[in-house]
């Protein structure tokens, strides 16, 4: 496992932080952040707070938010020997909420239902509002509108090679079956 979910407290438990090897923290909420900051120094971590996520939401920046957030958590699952650890609010748009988020994208995707109860199982006291779930959806979509297109390109680009001047006169398959 390289993604931990936990409250905010969390992000200032340097043993845990150390033993876990967390090289990436998302921590959510607006209260004084100066010991998680003292810890992911110590750490040599990344560090992104955010301390107003309801009000990205209200203010209809849902989805860059939380590209910004699953970026993080994904340069710390891709870390040699990282993690991420997302921490913060249990209820509404925080550490669950993002989760939630970075499930959905996941391969294969999760619907955000089954996100959320999976979470739920975690922290029985998590909440998520309807529009906040409403804007996961959303964001699932745009990133899996945003791998087809990319595949597409992909794909596109490979033909282009092939018709290159290149000659491959056997007519065996040469691909590994992807």
């Amino acid at each position: 496992t390289d993604v931990f979910v936990g409250e905010a407290c969390s992000a200032t438990n340097l043993e845990l932080l150390q033993m876990l090897g967390i090289s990436h923290i998302l921590l959510f909420g607006d209260d004084d952040h100066s010991d998680a900051l003292v810890t992911a120094r110590a750490l040599d971590a990344t560090l992104l707070v955010v301390p107003d996520a309801m009000g990205c939401v209200e203010r209809g920046d849902t989805n860059a938010l939380l590209v910004e957030c699953t970026a993080l958590v994904h340069a710390g699952r891709s870390a040699e020997e990282g993690g991420a650890l997302i921490a913060g609010a249990l209820v509404g748009a925080g550490a669950v909420w993002a989760a939630c988020a970075l499930l959905t994208t996941a391969s294969p995707p999760v619907s955000i239902r089954r996100a959320f109860m999976k979470c739920r199982k975690l922290f029985p006291e998590c909440r998520m509002m309807p529009e906040l779930a409403a804007g996961v959806e959303a964001f699932a979509a745009a990133e899996a509108a945003t791998a087809e297109a990319a595949a597409a390109a992909a794909a596109a680009a490979g033909c282009g090679q092939l018709g290159s001047g290149d000659s491959d006169s056997d007519d065996e398959d040469d691909d590994d079956g992807a």
